[in-house]
């Protein structure tokens, strides 16, 4: 009799799990054809306003080479004009592909050329990174014209001391030292570097 109750309530176990796994996977089914349909919504949608203002840009491109042919200037016209239709053709793609269309088309060219994939990511990785560069010695420029404490000039200009232009970072202390002697201070221990 034991074994039967055993039996039993291994099975309602059993089935408990069962029960749960399955809603599981349901829920999970369900809350990924959710994302994959916005996702297609979202790409028709952007898609289609892309492909318009591609158009747009275009039509702008054949206005300049219509100019540059009535100045006489024929082979920039053909140039653009080649350019136009291009963006043309890439507008009405944009234009009438729908959102599952376009993830496929994106699907099949990185597994064609995978290469190209790397090399955009590359690119966008280099670019990042000139980008934060530029901005991060534009930032410490700002950053030590706001809490400079040295005196203007004799043209009225707040003179800043230099910052290390052969890649060096500054020392701890370094800009406070420089600061003192641009002042005309004494230096400060430790001397400037």
């Amino acid at each position: 009799m034991t074994t039967n109750v055993v039996e039993t309530a291994e099975e309602k176990v059993r089935e408990g799990a069962d029960a749960a796994v399955s809603n599981t996977r349901e829920a999970a089914d369900q809350a990924g054809s959710q994302a994959r349909s916005t996702l297609r919504e979202q790409a028709d949608q952007r898609s289609s306003q892309a492909g318009e203002r591609i158009k747009n840009f275009a039509g702008d491109f054949h206005s300049t080479a219509e100019e540059l042919r009535k100045q006489g200037k024929d082979q920039p016209a053909d140039l653009i004009e080649q350019v136009a239709g291009r963006a043309d053709r890439v507008g009405d793609y944009l234009e009438q592909s729908n959102g599952e269309k376009l993830i496929n088309d994106v699907e099949r060219f990185g597994r064609e050329r995978p290469w190209a994939i790397a090399a955009a990511g590359f690119a966008i990785g280099l670019t990042a990174s000139r980008l934060l560069k530029a901005s991060s010695a534009e930032r410490y420029d700002r950053s030590i014209r706001q809490t400079s404490v040295v005196p203007p000039d004799d043209y009225g200009y707040q003179r800043l001391p230099e910052r290390p232009t052969d890649g060096r970072p500054m020392t701890p202390g370094q800009f406070e030292r420089e600061q003192a002697l641009a002042a005309g201070g004494p230096p400060m221990p430790g001397g400037a570097s």
